[in-house]
């Protein structure tokens, strides 16, 4: 059989190629937008919490498995050390879905005129999300 023989008409060919590409990157960006829905806004409800001082409150909506691996005390010192208390604004990246889980990579403006890059690992909660994870490393070195 001749390659000819395969593809009888060569522009319909690259026509279904490129139809199908396009449907596939559709149907993933479709996927990020829904999965996602609702993390800017438990970023910002967060955020807002940490650089208004009600630091109590921002650690009560985290994940129960986030306040299990960090306690109070440490989760307020990582918050001193990295500056995010001076949170101005939040501009986020692209989510990574991985199932229930969405790492969101986060620029923090600060008022001091610094920004701080940070991925937050949320987890979801019914639904909602919760804070699972801050990824400060970044923001550290």
């Amino acid at each position: 059989m001749e390659f000819s023989q395969l593809l009888p008409n060569p522009s319909l060919t690259l026509v279904v190629v490129i139809g199908t590409v396009v449907g596939l990157w559709g149907f993933q960006a479709v996927r990020i937008v829904l999965g996602s829905r609702g993390l800017t806004q438990a970023l910002g409800e967060f955020v807002a919490l940490v650089g208004q001082g009600r630091l109590e409150v921002a650690y009560a909506s985290l994940s129960p498995a986030y306040q299990g691996r960090v306690p109070f005390k440490e989760f307020k010192r990582v918050l001193q050390r990295t500056g995010l208390r001076q949170y101005l604004r939040s501009r986020p990246g692209k989510p990574d879905l991985q199932g229930d889980r969405v790492i969101l990579p986060v620029t923090l403006s600060l008022r001091n005129g610094q920004s701080q890059e940070i991925a937050v690992t949320f987890l979801r909660d019914g639904k909602g999300w919760k804070i699972d994870d801050l990824d400060l490393a970044a923001s550290e070195t």
